[in-house]
């Protein structure tokens, strides 16, 4: 592995060295200023219904276990969002914080409310996994790229499409996907248990493994929040691409809406694997680098980038760091246990 993380940051390196030496930061500075405020303010208030939007995602997952009050899970999507931006990798960093949260809140085993965020994070993922899918679609159609990036992005769809296929496939092979069951039939590997001589630990540790596939579960299992979880999944991504075409329209560029889904969505994807905390250099630098590659004009390109970038650490990092001060403020009572 520390190979591929070399090369992420012979990448990262690449995309800075690109957006430095290509930028006219005279260019740049003055197309900042003619910025049209109306739009600006409506990126702004795009971004902001989008945490509204999540917060009332949670509300749903979580409704079969408990009733939480919706200012708490608005401050967790916040917290959560500033702690998935200060760490590095897969931005899950804010998931167990958020479950944790809940845990102590509402008096609930943290494994079982694990559970749920984790449901609530697959079919969130599911639906990017669909604008992803879009998106490598409408580049190798529409756009005319060279032959090795048509490639990398035609064997991506491949494992894309290879791995949404074997999923189904073993879940028909195997119908008992209990954890608890996985780790009970694998006992030939009990030398690698470092809890083995702790049959107390291990009691624990496999009842809150059950929580938590039990969780998961019933939460994936109810069509009701399935259903509402897509369609608020689409509202929440709609506004985040929203937030950079109202900024083409405050810099007088009218750019094809789809154009940005696919930029922003391929972005999100790459942020996945990004070494850096909340994949800052990389992202921006690699926003850039797909919007000049759909057409879009340098300078636009690199100030729309930026500025998608300033809201969003605004509200994760200014807003986010905000509400987990409050709510680290707010629990203070006894924790739960864990499984």
């Amino acid at each position: 592995m520390r190979w591929m993380r070399f090369a992420l940051i012979i990448i990262i390196l690449g995309l800075l060295a690109y957006v430095l030496t290509s930028a006219d930061l005279k260019e740049a500075y003055n197309a900042l200023n003619q910025v049209d405020g109306f739009y600006f303010f409506l990126a702004f208030v795009s971004y902001l219904a989008s945490f509204f939007i999540f917060a009332l995602r949670n509300l749903y997952f979580f409704s079969w276990l408990l009733k939480p009050g919706y200012l708490f899970l608005l401050e967790t999507v916040f917290a959560g969002f500033f702690l998935n931006t200060i760490t590095p990798g897969a931005q899950i960093g804010g998931d167990p914080a958020k479950a944790y949260a809940f845990g102590i809140k509402y008096k609930k085993p943290i494994s079982k409310t694990l559970g749920v965020v984790f449901a609530d994070k697959v079919i969130h993922v599911l639906v990017l996994f669909f604008f992803i899918v879009f998106s490598i679609i409408y580049l190798i159609t529409f756009i005319p790229l060279q032959y090795e990036f048509r490639l990398i992005l035609q064997a991506l769809l491949f494992i894309i499409f290879l791995v949404f296929a074997i999923i189904p496939i073993l879940g028909m092979i195997k119908k008992k996907t209990d954890l608890a069951y996985a780790f009970q039939k694998s006992r030939w590997l009990s030398w690698l248990n470092p809890f083995r001589n702790n049959p107390k630990l291990q009691k624990a540790i496999g009842k809150g493994i059950r929580n938590f596939t039990e969780a998961f579960r019933e939460t994936i299992k109810d069509k009701k929040i399935f259903i509402l979880g897509i369609f608020l999944s689409l509202i929440y991504w709609f506004l985040n691409y929203l937030v950079s075409y109202f900024l083409f329209l405050s810099l007088g560029i009218k750019i094809n809406f789809l154009l940005v889904i696919v930029v922003f969505s391929l972005v999100n994807f790459a942020a996945a694997f990004i070494p850096t905390p909340g994949g800052i250099g990389f992202i921006e630098g690699f926003m850039v680098f797909l919007y000049s590659l759909v057409g879009v004009g340098f300078t636009a390109a690199l100030v729309v980038s930026l500025l998608t970038r300033v809201i969003f650490y605004f509200y994760s990092i200014v807003i986010g760091g905000i509400a987990l001060i409050h709510i680290e403020g707010s629990l203070k009572q006894d924790y739960p246990k864990i499984y």
